[in-house]
């Protein structure tokens, strides 16, 4: 295995890893639409860097940071727009409809400004929305390796306090961690699309944060089996497609890791109804 090849699998576990263990709490919370959405709040500020940097002519090694800057801004907008639409009394649907026509709409706006003075490209809108797993560099994939240690620790650490915020408000609000919890899921929501939107992009990561917990949640019957499992499965079936679409089967990495996915999905709900009605699987 060459080098290109083993950062290309380092990432896609890493994001898998990443996507599918915080993906369980999403599910669990019902939150998928809003993380969706504060997915494609990104856009509008990973569209904007291309522009920043060759407007303002920065070195190529600031492309990064401006990403995640204005990536972290323009989704923290739409997520904190959703919430004030909540506070102001309108239903979570409501919310994110509106939300969601604001993520696209200034996304499209901004697009065509910076398409517009050769800032952006066809392939570079292309690459954004379903990513490129085979330029994955090293610098490209620590942000996710970082992002996994992080998450680990804090998911060792603040186990029970996560069980409480996705399962029992009451008790996490009377502990006094919900508002602050509220907000690591947030910044947490942005950061793990940023980290994973180089090897999957947009439109496939969005399904990685699904596909593994609905995988697994027919199987375990406890908090941190959910989110366990439904890392590994996010983890392996990533870093299968990725060897696969490396050296197997000529198909582009990130869409056979979702079509991966799907098929284990399809599989373990055949499954799961079959044992269900006491027909032994096969």
């Amino acid at each position: 295995m060459d080098y290109n090849t083993l950062i290309v699998l380092v990432g896609l576990v890493s994001a898998g890893l990443l996507l599918g263990s915080f993906g369980a709490l999403v599910s669990l919370r019902g939150e998928n639409l809003t993380a969706d959405v504060a997915g494609h709040g990104v856009v509008s500020g990973v569209v904007l860097s291309q522009g920043v940097i060759v407007w303002f002519g920065l070195g190529t090694w600031l492309a990064e940071p401006v990403l995640w800057v204005l990536g972290f801004t323009s989704s923290a907008l739409i997520l904190c727009f959703i919430f004030f639409l909540r506070w102001r009394g309108y239903s979570v649907g409501a919310s994110q409809a509106l939300a969601i026509a604001l993520a696209y709409g200034s996304s499209l706006v901004l697009l065509s400004i910076v398409q517009a003075t050769g800032a952006f490209s066809t392939k570079g809108l292309t690459l954004l929305l379903l990513g490129d797993a085979a330029t994955l560099t090293l610098g490209k994939v620590l942000p996710a390796l970082m992002l996994l240690l992080v998450w680990g620790l804090a998911f060792l650490l603040l186990r029970r306090a996560l069980h409480d915020w996705v399962l029992d408000r009451h008790a996490s609000g009377l502990a006094g961690l919900q508002s602050r919890l509220d907000l690591v899921w947030a910044v947490a929501t942005v950061a793990l699309v940023l980290s994973a939107l180089p090897a999957l992009g947009l439109t496939l990561l969005v399904g990685m944060l699904t596909l593994p917990a609905l995988i697994v949640r027919p199987w375990v019957t406890s908090f941190s089996g959910l989110v366990l499992g439904s890392a590994l499965i996010g983890g392996v079936v990533s870093g299968l497609a990725g060897w696969l679409s490396a050296g197997v089967l000529p198909l582009p990495t990130g869409a056979l890791v979702v079509v991966s996915l799907g098929a284990v999905w399809a599989l373990g709900s055949l499954a799961a109804g079959l044992r269900r009605k006491g027909v032994p699987a096969r």
